[in-house]
């Protein structure tokens, strides 16, 4: 399934004034600093604990602190002495955009370019944290919600219940007989203009039906989208929910609403993607029309189906194949000329024959064409059943 929809605003005329860290260099003429750890681009595994050190610098005015951000706005940690370095511990899956900030005891303050890194089994662009649930069987940074009569046990498992063995059940003794009454929700904001991917696992103990939307966070809690009537028929993955937005809110919150009923649901490998912020990073011209690039499959490891994406800088011949660990093709998944710009496939876990594949690792290569010159890459992915 496959649903686009635009973002939607009231007819409400408002202003929301944001102070949030600028995190693209100095701002004081006598302070700067540089982020020397993590590494920008650099991929750590789940649960990583991450060292955060910065380099600050001043032509006379005393260094108070050093304060480092995750997200662009939220603290991680501040630390007032020499050296300027934090470890991060087990740090959740996620996309991290990481600055650093210095501030003088005069009142200057400058900030340090900012990097990307991913942790765990997300991608660039993903704007969920703990999506999986993965590292401390504690929820944050999501949080629930109820109103009204409505009342709910919350806990994350540890049983492989799911592909990844982690997962989150919403226990419902009272789901009232609205649906918003009991939300699952995690801030993650929104930029117009910008295209989001949604895509989780979920099951219920009986079928269950819920919606997902991105609200505002404070009055007049304007539900800038909305889909409703996803039916939880069985432990399936499901997605992706695709959107344009035309609304830039920092503070809007992405929601599930799965109250109305008492029948209890399990939730997992949540992924929001911002399609906008998945690009091949900015390279010499000569160079980004000899390249592609191909994302990690999402989820991985993956029971039903798992989405593989690829970017291309020019139209290009291509063909993305499946092999086994014997170095047997088992399934073509693309083939032909394609267009520029970002691709995504699905693949279900079956042959080009239609039948199930067996559970293991497996190889996903893709070869492209460009401008005469073919180069290829490939990942493994893990099926379990």
């Amino acid at each position: 399934m496959h649903q686009v929809f635009q973002c939607c605003k009231r007819d409400v005329l408002r202003l929301i004034v944001v102070l949030i860290p600028l995190c693209n260099g100095t701002l004081s003429a006598g302070l700067s600093v540089e982020l020397l750890s993590p590494v920008h681009s650099s991929v750590h595994p789940a649960c990583a604990n991450i060292l955060l050190k910065a380099n600050p610098a001043t032509d006379g005015e005393e260094i108070r602190d050093i304060l480092f951000y995750r997200n662009f706005n939220k603290a991680i940690r501040r630390v007032a002495s020499e050296p300027w370095e934090y470890v991060w511990e087990n740090v959740k899956p996620g996309f991290y955009p990481i600055c650093a900030k210095v501030r003088g005891k005069d009142g200057g303050e400058a900030f340090s370019d900012t990097v990307y890194i991913v942790v765990g089994n997300a991608q660039k662009g993903d704007i969920i944290i703990n999506g999986g649930f993965d590292c401390d069987n504690k929820i944050d940074p999501w949080t629930t919600s109820t109103h009204g009569t409505a009342s709910y046990v919350v806990n994350v498992f540890d049983d492989y219940y799911f592909d990844d063995a982690t997962y989150l059940a919403v226990e419902i003794d009272n789901g009232s007989d609205v649906s918003w009454h009991i939300q699952l929700l995690q801030n993650t904001g929104l930029d117009s203009g910008h295209v989001y991917q949604v895509y989780f696992y979920a099951d219920a103990e009986e079928e269950k039906t819920i919606a997902i939307n991105w609200q505002q966070n404070g009055d007049p809690w304007t539900v800038h989208w909305q889909y409703s009537d996803i039916v939880i028929s069985q432990a399936d993955y499901y997605g992706p929910y695709e959107f344009v937005c035309n609304v830039t809110d920092p503070t809007a919150d992405f929601k599930f609403i799965i109250g109305g009923n008492d029948i209890d649901i399990f939730i997992d490998s949540v992924s929001i993607i911002d399609l906008n912020a998945t690009t091949i990073e900015e390279k010499p011209a000569e160079a980004l029309l000899s390249e592609f690039f191909l994302y990690p499959a999402y989820p991985n490891p993956f029971n039903a189906q798992t989405v593989i994406r690829y970017e291309l800088p020019l139209s290009s011949d291509i063909s993305l194949d499946v092999f086994n660990m014997q170095g047997k093709k088992v399934r073509t998944l693309e083939t032909g000329e394609q267009s520029p710009g970002l691709h995504t496939l699905i693949w279900d876990g079956r042959d080009d024959f239609g039948a199930d594949v067996a559970s293991g690792v497996y190889l996903y290569r893709m070869r492209a064409d460009l401008n005469g010159t073919v180069t290829q890459d490939s990942k493994k992915i893990l099926l379990l059943r």
